[in-house]
């Protein structure tokens, strides 16, 4: 596993602010990926003054919001799919049910907590969709 972190950070040195967006755009589609290796590669890149800090902070925000953006239209979209494929089994609809019921009293909170938590991040904004989360209340 050490040899995957170290070929993962060697990768985005070399290829600098684009594999530090391609990081944490993929890491944020729920994808289980080491996150820490595009903030190494991004701190890496600032103490070598090949880019400042400001930059490196807007390219990582940038990744993260694209990729949660891409996931919960995912959700969205795969929220129906999911519901016809799996209708016949009422213990997955009720737990569907139980998550939206969960988004729409505590919305704001439930979206700030899974950003938040690590093991839930990557799959915060596609249950957000598949939940119905209105889009305004995901993007603030």
């Amino acid at each position: 596993m050490e040899h995957f972190y170290a070929t993962l950070l060697a990768w985005a040195q070399a290829h600098g602010m684009k594999a530090v967006f391609v990081f944490m755009a993929v890491e944020n589609l729920g994808v289980p990926w080491p996150t820490e290796a595009g903030f190494l590669a991004a701190q890496g890149l600032i103490r070598a003054k090949a880019v400042n800090y400001w930059w490196a902070y807007t390219v990582i925000t940038l990744g993260h919001l694209f990729g949660a953006g891409v996931s919960y239209y995912l959700g969205r979209a795969g929220d129906s799919a999911f519901a016809r494929h799996f209708t016949h089994s009422p213990r997955l609809m009720r737990a569907r049910d139980r998550l939206q019921h969960w988004y729409e009293r505590y919305g704001p909170f439930t979206l700030l907590f899974g950003r938040l938590v690590g093991q839930v991040r990557p799959w915060a904004s596609i249950v957000a969709g598949m939940a119905r989360v209105p889009q305004t209340t995901f993007w603030l």
